[in-house]
């Protein structure tokens, strides 16, 4: 079948600039008014008409269609039935009730607790908490015109969730936000990708309508009559059951059914050693994660491996592959068959095998975008197939990409999607550079060959994407996947997939195939955890060392596509230096090696400079500059002061029982993102939760040379000094003062066991320009006792006392300090509705400018000699609609 080349084209550049529009559509700061999405599409249409700007209609066609639906999810936020009822409960600090769906699957975390299919619905599971996304499709029993999608939380649930349940909820929702620091993750964007509209929690109080004193007289004068009590006693239910918590659809979705099957196998197996590995087995199989421990994701990560437990197109593409050729074997050994049988082409039965294959194996992971994105490619790869079409890779993977965009268009949020598709890019480019030397010699030969090249292709031209994405960049990763990827593609992934076949007919052999799968797991992870013992196996790579990449990755790119170019270099660099001359007859071996040797070179460079005391600040002008970064910690404190890569940390955020803290998903990311390596000073302004809470885990990650606090510690390691009224240091050129508290107010606090909001350390900072006052959670009487005890006290920049608490900022202190800045680290609604509006007006009315990181994410203020200049992440640094 022939198709006109003029039509393909037409239609291969119709697709890229449909991509690209859906590409720039992502970098507009809020999303256009439905009146201006509807002229874009009325543009698209009017250049598709005319033939000589068809080629470019794409390009609104494709950001039309990305923020038509970006516009539906922020429609559901702010104007839907729901968000009308979620503003009215937050205005009165009320939970609603709502009834919907469970639909993400849900893994039984201990193993202990028996399996989820043999606890009744009713059985609660004390001390445990669970996430789950839930389809909301009523609220306080009003039918929505269009289910909405929550994501959940439940502490010390009364019954186990299950995906598919139909539930009744006692609930309190936010709309979908998340913490904004430049280089930590971004929780919204991973919400929007979801369509996650609302987050929030479950509540297990029972919240009775309050009866005023004449309807309780009027109740007990029913109980004394017998004709009432029963009719009494239904309405008494009816109102309770109003308000709590119940299952309304008892049946699971066949999917957590098996789910909760193989688990309950698993756990089942008595080999501690090797059960430690259950979490990879279930990732294999249902693509379910959030078992696996915060150990097992370091070692994922640091190995850079990450991706072969994560179900995408190599496993679909294994399954699919296997079953075809499983098939046309047996098919094709098969004597005894009808003849009408026999007449058929047996590649198209197994062609329909192997997509029923793949079909279950992504029903298993849940549909997910990954294995969607490789059930797509793999039916059109099937199809020209079937048809005889020459199908160039360049139009798969645009189809691909076109076809995904249109089923989920806010895929192209997530990070897997981007991986995936530069990945598969790669491994094309990688297959046609390399194609004539890759199909030399017997099979064993191909495989090596094939294997070596491509993984140390992917692994250098996937460099600047993951240091991009993770900050880091695993120098074993060559190694470990070289072992892993042939390990587990011949033997973890069979297995696991032949234990979910086995599960119907015998569980004797499923759980055997378990436990080899499990061992051979066990002896793979061995020689992983030896690979990233190694101190250098992780380079953590600063927002600087990013554009080195970009440059090494421009020159990889380069030598890859135009080989005459790498010719030119190699005679110069292997003949002329006889360095790795034996690579002579392989001129594009010789291109990879020399990439490679340049990897090293760029890359020694530029750590050799970053050590050097001569090192260029390439955030500031000059070397006087310096950085005060209030970080987006929620509701708490947590301040980073930076001068020329050194850092200055004042409180630590927030530390929560279930184990999340502002130190791993804030503090730590955004130091790695600036390339700092160790803390010059901690500060702990007072043993509050919402200010040192994070310290032990920041203390246990990263080298602290001084602490300045009053707080009692466990820490012994580090230098410490009180911070006492008097006391200063110098630290970068910047002058510290420590103005609060005084020796004699400590005297008398301390006998009290915890350390009050009073008791916070109060820091004056000043370069000789500016002046920075920091007030923790001092109240209007600490505030006074500063003016009395300095008269003369003033700022440039004030961090506002207590988050803005109506018990603090006073009008005579504000107006005594006359700050340009008023910066405040609040949480986003959070419950104390700080900072409270008489607050603000106090601000206002002497002209000072107020910056809340709830509103603004978080807040960079740069001193530069005289100059003063405030960013922030939604204004500035990322002003993104995705982000904000």
């Amino acid at each position: 079948m022939r198709i006109d080349k003029r039509i393909i084209f037409t239609m291969d550049w119709w697709l890229f600039t449909f991509f690209l529009g859906a590409i720039l559509s992502l970098f507009l700061p809020i999303v256009p008014a439905l009146f201006q999405l509807f002229l874009l599409l009325l543009i698209a249409i009017v250049l598709y008409y005319f033939k000589i700007s068809r080629f470019t209609s794409g390009l609104f066609f494709g950001a039309c269609w990305i923020l038509a639906f970006a516009g539906g999810y922020f429609y559901q936020i702010e104007l839907s039935d729901l968000s009308r009822q979620v503003a009215d409960a937050i205005k009165n600090r009320q939970a609603i009730v709502v009834k919907g769906n469970v639909v993400s699957l849900q893994a039984n975390q201990y193993r202990h607790l028996p399996a989820l299919d043999n606890i009744a619905a009713t059985t609660s599971v004390k001390n445990t908490k669970v996430k789950f996304n839930f389809e909301i499709t009523d609220i306080n029993d009003q039918v929505l015109n269009t289910p909405i999608l929550a994501r959940l939380n439940w502490n010390k649930p009364l019954f186990n969730v299950h995906q598919g349940q139909v539930l009744k909820l006692n609930v309190k929702l936010k709309p979908a936000h998340g913490l904004r620091n430049v280089g930590a993750f971004s929780y919204k964007r991973w919400l929007i990708s979801k369509d996650i509209a609302f987050t929030g929690y479950v509540s297990n109080k029972v919240h009775k309508p309050k009866a005023d004193s004449a309807s309780e007289q009027t109740q007990q004068k029913r109980l004394l009559n017998t004709h009432h009590t029963t009719q009494f006693i239904q309405q008494s239910k009816k109102e309770h059951s109003q308000y709590a918590n119940e299952v309304l659809v008892h049946k699971p979705s066949l999917r957590q059914q098996l789910f909760n099957h193989y688990q309950g196998m698993l756990n089942a197996l008595n080999d501690e050693t090797t059960f430690q590995f259950a979490p990879l087995l279930l990732a294999l199989t249902f693509g379910e994660r959030s078992t696996l421990t915060t150990e097992q994701w370091q070692t994922l990560q640091q190995s850079g491996i990450g991706h072969l437990i994560a179900i995408s197109g190599l496993h679909i593409g294994l399954v699919a592959s296997a079953s075809y050729f499983i098939f046309l074997l047996f098919f094709r050994s098969v004597v005894v068959l009808p003849v009408n049988i026999q007449t058929i082409n047996a590649r198209y039965v197994a062609i329909i095998f192997s997509l029923l294959c793949a079909l279950f194996y992504c029903f298993l992971a849940g549909f997910s975008i990954p294995t969607m994105r490789a059930l797509v490619m793999l039916s059109m790869y099937w199809l020209f197939r079937l048809l005889g079409l020459k199908v160039t890779a360049k139009r798969i993977i645009l189809l691909t990409i076109f076809i995904i965009i249109l089923l989920e268009p806010l895929s192209v949020l997530t990070m897997s999607f981007w991986l995936s598709l530069y990945a598969v890019t790669c491994l094309f480019i990688i297959t046609w550079r390399f194609k004539y030397y890759l199909i030399s010699g017997n099979y064993l030969i191909r495989f090596l060959k094939g294997l070596v090249v491509v993984q140390l292709s992917l692994t250098l031209l996937l460099l600047p994407i993951t240091a991009l994405f993770f900050q880091q960049v695993s120098l074993v990763a060559i190694a470990a996947n070289l072992i892993a990827i042939p390990w587990m593609s011949v033997i973890s992934i069979p297995l696991a997939l032949f234990s979910i076949i086995a599960l119907p007919f015998s569980e004797w052999l499923a759980q055997s195939l378990m436990s080899i799968q499990l061992s051979t797991t066990a002896m793979l992870w061995s020689i992983i955890e030896g690979l990233v013992s190694y101190s250098w196996s992780v380079l953590v790579i600063s927002s600087s060392q990013l554009y080195w990449l970009l440059l090494l990755y421009l020159v990889s790119v380069i030598l890859l596509i135009f080989p005459n170019v790498g010719k030119f270099l190699n005679y110069y660099l292997f003949q002329h230096f006889n360095i790795l001359s034996q690579l002579s007859s392989f001129s594009r071996l010789r291109a990879l090696s020399l990439t490679f040797f340049a990897a090293f070179i760029l890359l020694g460079g530029q750590l050799s400079l970053s050590a050097s005391k001569q090192k260029i600040n390439d955030n500031f002008a000059t070397r006087q500059a310096w950085q005060l970064v209030v970080q987006d910690v929620g509701q708490g404190l947590s301040l980073l002061l930076i001068k020329e890569k050194n850092a200055l940390l004042y409180d630590t955020g927030a530390s929560y029982p279930s184990g999340f803290n502002m130190a791993d998903s804030v503090t730590l990311p955004v130091l790695k993102n600036k390339g700092i390596s160790a803390l010059d000073w901690v500060v702990l302004s007072h043993s509050d939760n919402y200010h040192a809470g994070s310290f032990s885990q920041l203390s246990s990650q990263i080298k602290i040379n001084n602490l300045l606090t009053n707080v009692s510690l466990t820490t012994t390691d580090i230098q410490r000094q009180p911070c006492v009224q008097g006391n200063h240091f110098i630290w970068q050129g910047l002058t510290v003062t420590s103005l609060w508290p005084s020796k004699e107010w400590l005297s008398e606090q301390k006998a009290a066991k915890k350390q009050k909001n009073n008791d916070s350390c109060v820091l004056l900072i000043s370069d000789g320009y500016h002046k920075l006052l920091l007030t923790a959670d001092i109240s209007t009487k600490i505030e006074h006792e500063l003016l009395r005890l300095y008269p003369r006290l003033d700022a440039d920049v004030l961090v506002v006392p207590h988050h803005g608490s109506k018990t603090s900022s006073s009008k005579k202190f504000i107006k005594q300090l006359a700050p340009e800045f008023a910066l405040i680290s609040a949480g986003y609604l959070n419950r104390w509705s700080m900072p409270v509006p008489e607050v603000l007006k106090k601000y206002h009315l002497f002209k000072t400018t107020v910056v809340n990181t709830a509103d603004v994410g978080a807040i960079v203020v740069n001193f530069k000699g005289e100059q003063l200049h405030l960013e922030s992440y939604r204004d500035s640094l990322r002003p993104f609609w995705f982000l904000n």
